[in-house]
């Protein structure tokens, strides 16, 4: 018999995260375990009130509300081979019928593509175009925030491909963390101060130079969500790049934000922009 069954996981940090927009000591999310004829594919999402709007509370009410009747005859009725298709050409949400807050649609797409990919014996690299044999090795960021130095994070992190500053309330550490960054790390190694949201548009335009000048290449949500002329304006006048995450929960975020001239780049997440496969 199908079977779902949704945990809670919080598990300590060794050392806490913090950032404009909260300070964590503990992950926070939800996985969700789907079993359909034997098969168990596992799905999970990070809901962040500050960003989407959800919580783990949230998401989790809106589950028992859903009718998990509807999907498991959906996984029981179509042929793996041709559900997978279906929602790989299509989108989860139009496959399935399922509407909600991102998160609660990423929780159940990652597990549904999980439990596709063990029953068809294949996998995301086959999905979306990738290489299964490349061996190369993949640059990630490496992010400082409130919790170290900037020259204990140059001691013990690395190698370094780009690099995230996670901005304070104070713009002359944030500038003394750039420069020490900047002098520590190759030159062709970008660096970014992500301000999460927590600058006054007032401020902005003088705190950007002040990066800029210190060796900054990008900025990160710096404004409130969608502030899309008043980023536009600190964009162009900055001479910074603009990252968006929060502002851009959607393709339609996205789409606003490249016609309004405001960023450079956009911070994809799976469980902030609904899973991975199309709207």
């Amino acid at each position: 018999m199908p079977e779902a069954v949704l945990y809670r996981v919080r598990l300590p940090m060794r050392v806490p995260f913090d950032h404009p927009a909260a300070r964590r000591t503990a992950s926070d999310s939800l996985v969700l375990s789907l079993t359909v004829g034997g098969v168990c594919g596992i799905g999970e999402c990070a809901p962040r009130a500050y960003v989407t709007g959800e919580t783990c509370e949230s998401v989790t009410a809106e589950l028992r509300r859903m009718r998990l009747d509807t999907v498991f005859e959906r996984l029981t009725a179509t042929p793996a081979h041709e559900l997978l298709q279906l929602v790989l050409r299509d989108g989860f949400e139009e496959v399935f019928g399922i509407l909600g807050g991102n998160n609660l649609v990423c929780l159940w797409e990652t597990a549904v593509l999980d439990l596709l990919g063990k029953v068809t014996g294949t996998g995301a690299c086959q999905w979306f175009d990738g290489a299964a044999d490349d061996s190369r090795p993949l640059p990630f960021s490496q992010v400082l925030d409130l919790s170290l130095g900037a020259e204990e994070f140059l001691a013990t992190r690395g190698p370094f491909h780009f690099v995230k500053i996670k901005a304070s309330d104070d713009i002359e550490r944030d500038a003394h963390a750039v420069r020490v960054l900047r002098r520590g790390v190759p030159a062709q190694v970008p660096i970014m101060v992500d301000a999460n949201m927590s600058w006054d548009p007032a401020d902005a335009p003088e705190h950007a130079r002040r990066l800029r000048d210190c060796g900054a290449d990008y900025l990160e949500e710096p404004l409130a969500p969608r502030s899309w002329d008043a980023l536009r304006t600190l964009r162009r006048r900055s001479g910074l790049g603009i990252m968006l995450d929060e502002s851009v929960c959607s393709v339609e975020d996205a789409r606003t934000a490249v016609r309004a001239g405001a960023c450079d780049a956009v911070n994809v997440r799976v469980a902030k922009n609904g899973g991975p496969t199309p709207p």
